[in-house]
Parts: structure tokens; sequence; C-alpha cells
């Protein structure tokens, strides 16, 4: 599913991204919100919203979450995309490009 090639190269768990020469570690919601948009770029989606890239990432944890302790729970709350890449400008930058107000595509070349 992923796209290798001499300028993007993911992790298989998303764990970090080597762009170009550059390596971007991601964490936690940064690593599930990139792998949701580079689904939906390879099922040829231009683009998500933020109402649905936050939809999907609660409806996801609600499922995982069924058969789990509370302490375990992993929640999603971010209000918005800047938000899931606040500590990491570079991810922000280099892997996410906004082809209009409210709505996010990964940068692939």
């Amino acid at each position: 599913l992923s796209v290798d090639n001499d300028e993007i190269k993911f992790a298989d768990d998303y764990t970090w991204v080597k762009y170009k020469k550059e390596v971007i570690y991601l964490k936690g919601n940064q690593q599930d919100v990139v792998r949701l948009l580079c689904e939906s770029y390879h099922q040829g989606e231009p683009a998500l919203s933020w109402d649905s890239i936050h939809t999907t990432m609660v409806n996801k944890f609600e499922d995982e979450n069924q058969n789990k302790k509370p302490e375990e729970q992993k929640t999603f709350n971010p209000e918005s995309m800047f938000q899931v890449f606040k500590g990491n400008p570079n991810a922000w930058e280099l892997l996410i490009t906004q082809p209009t107000k409210g709505f996010y595509r990964i940068n692939l070349p």
C-alpha cells in the first residue's frame, strides 16, 4: 500500500518517513493520520476534510478500545490537523498539503 520511491519511503508501521534525505519521526495520532491520508491517496481521493479525518479516527479508536482496559484505551481529541502535528513542524510542512481550506492530503510526488 505504501509508495516507496527515491523521494519518499514509509515505515510499515508509519513510525518514520524518509522524505528526500530527511527522516521524519511520527508518533501516536500522527502515525494514524498519515496512514489514513496515504490510504485515501491510494484510493484516488483528492483530499479528506478535517471532519472526515476526525470522525474516522474517533471511530477507529472506539473499535480498538472495545476489548481494552480503560487505562489502555486510546482517544483522539485534537481540534485541528495543526494540533495533531503541533510538536512536529517537519512532518506538518513536508508531509501534509492543504489543497483548500479544511481539506488535507498526503504530499506525495
